[in-house]
């Protein structure tokens, strides 16, 4: 009568154990899910600001070397065109935009031709 019990006793601490693990498991299991949420967060913002600079460079190489903006056709760029108070230095302030949101800000200046 002795050993029915002990082995009763045997299978139920098992039984236990395995459900600790099994919760333990879940535990980190959810902590994973969200370190991998936010990482893929963060790699879809330094996605958009490599794009947001490499557009904005482009941008302003383009104005440097002409001085002007023609053939830019970037829907989410936003850019201002300022002379200075003589007129002789043009400065482009680009900024680039995603859901209203200023993800990267560049000021590019050139001096007009002709102006000293």
């Amino acid at each position: 009568m002795k050993k029915v019990r002990t082995r009763i006793a045997g299978k139920n601490l098992l039984l236990a154990e395995l459900i600790i693990v099994i919760l333990v498991f879940a535990i980190a299991a959810t902590g994973c899910v969200t370190l991998f949420a936010a990482a893929r967060e963060d790699a879809q913002y330094s996605r958009d600001l490599t794009n947001a600079v490499i557009m904005a460079q482009n941008t302003a190489e383009i104005f440097k070397a002409t001085g002007v903006l023609s053939g830019t056709s970037i829907n989410d760029l936003w850019q201002d065109l300022i002379l200075n108070e003589n007129g002789d230095i043009l400065t482009l302030n680009i900024k680039i935009l995603k859901d209203t949101e200023v993800i990267y800000e560049l000021t590019a200046a050139v001096l007009k031709e002709g102006a000293s």
